[in-house]
């Protein structure tokens, strides 16, 4: 299994190549491209496509508000994934700042092989609350669960051309209708750079045109880089995950502490089961979790330090729903505190 990856720049491209596929949609027709794409190089299989793409990436780029710009960091992560009837499959999550449990887009991307070459296509999720049980998974893709075709739309094709031993390119084939100075097609452009994990990068290009083919806007933001990936996984007994993505430097919870946290859980249809804004906005727990409380919350609140930012996976026969359900529970540990006894100063 591969490592994950973070492409920021495939939010954007979804909300401007919507109708791209409209006319086929999970059919599997195949689109005609460019006839001078094809395969050269030494990237000629959807693996050598998905080495290049997976990993963690992070890019600095310009935040516009009404008033004033500011630079913010942005972090991609990619991963391989299982989904039924789709092969080489992709999960892509965004977030501005850290990678965590609250990304800013969810994708699959998936490569294939077409008559005249390569090419990537671009899917969104039918039903939100589907995309929000997998959001942070991409630090796991092992333990990733397998969704279906059928929860997928496809929104955007790409033909994987001209690139050699150290660039991987690939380009819409076809544009979409935009509404942006003037632009009525618009083209997007994806260069993955470098032959290993320590020196590569990419850029997404973006671009309109007028009624004429003129250029009328071209954007290429600064380039993602490939980073370590700063999520750290924990396998504990019974089969419980934790997936730190965010852990500051302080003392760990343990025994004889209070936790006042900030929660949602989902099982693994997405279906959202609790939150703590259905306590007050903030629950409080002590540590030793009570015995009567399922085992997965048990085991996984141990180890956060103060500002921690965590997922929990708890399989069957560990979370609230018994023998059938996995529940995902994503945690923010606002405030750590000593437990003191009423005998003591």
């Amino acid at each position: 299994m591969r490592r994950f990856v973070s492409i920021a720049c495939l939010g954007v491209l979804s909300l401007s190549c919507t109708c791209v596929l409209a006319q086929h949609a999970d059919d599997g027709s195949r689109t005609p491209v460019d006839p001078d794409a094809g395969t050269k190089g030494v990237i000629q299989t959807p693996d050598d496509v998905m080495d290049r793409m997976i990993g963690v990436w992070q890019r600095a780029s310009q935040a516009q508000t009404d008033d004033e710009s500011t630079q913010v960091s942005e972090q991609l992560g990619i991963c391989q994934i299982q989904v039924q009837d789709l092969p080489h499959a992709m999960y892509v999550e965004h977030a501005i700042g850290m990678l965590g449990p609250d990304p800013k887009s969810q994708r699959v991307l998936s490569v294939y092989e077409s008559h005249d070459g390569l090419r990537l296509r671009l899917w969104n999720f039918k039903v939100e609350q589907r995309a929000d049980v997998l959001a942070g998974m991409w630090a796991s893709p092992e333990d990733f669960p397998t969704i279906k075709r059928e929860e997928l739309f496809p929104v955007a094709d790409f033909a994987v051309n001209d690139f050699d031993e150290h660039t991987l390119t690939s380009k819409t084939i076809a544009h979409a209708s935009i509404d942006r100075d003037g632009a009525v097609y618009y083209d997007a452009v994806l260069n993955v750079y470098g032959i290993d994990e320590t020196n590569s990068a990419f850029v997404f290009q973006e671009r309109g045109f007028d009624a004429e083919g003129n250029t009328v806007f071209d954007t290429t933001p600064e380039p993602w880089t490939r980073i370590e990936s700063p999520a750290i996984v924990n396998r504990l007994s019974e089969g419980v995950i934790t997936i730190d993505y965010y852990r500051p430097e302080g003392i760990p919870a343990f025994d004889s502490n209070i936790m006042f946290l900030k929660y949602t859980m989902h099982i693994g249809s997405g279906s959202m089961t609790d939150n703590t804004e259905r306590h007050g906005g903030i629950f409080r727990e002590s540590l030793p979790v009570r015995q009567d409380k399922f085992l997965g919350w048990q085991l996984g609140l141990r180890g956060m330090t103060e500002g921690s930012r965590r997922l929990i996976i708890m399989p069957p026969g560990t979370g609230a729903y018994g023998d059938t359900e996995t529940l995902y529970a994503r945690i923010e540990l606002v405030q750590l505190e000593q437990d003191v006894p009423p005998d003591q100063p």
